[in-house]
């Protein structure tokens, strides 16, 4: 059974970026996610990112585990 996980990457409450990550395994499984970068030009003043994960079918659990988040203003 295909199993994909979508990581949906937001400013504030708007969502720049999304990326599905699949397997092809059936059980426990592990997806080993490439480096996500985005170029984002938001307008001056404090923002907030998050990044949200959740299985394609809304019922498996996923875990995010060891992955970083790193913010540069240019």
């Amino acid at each position: 059974m295909n199993q994909n996980v979508n990581l949906t990457i937001f400013r504030d409450s708007t969502p720049i970026g999304r990326y599905t990550f699949g397997s092809e395994s059936s059980g426990s499984r592990e997806i080993i996610a490439s480096p996500i970068v985005i170029l984002d030009v938001p307008s001056s003043g404090s923002h907030t990112y998050k990044v949200q994960a959740a299985s394609d079918n809304g019922s498996t659990a996923v875990a995010v585990t060891y992955y970083k988040l790193a913010i540069l203003q240019l």
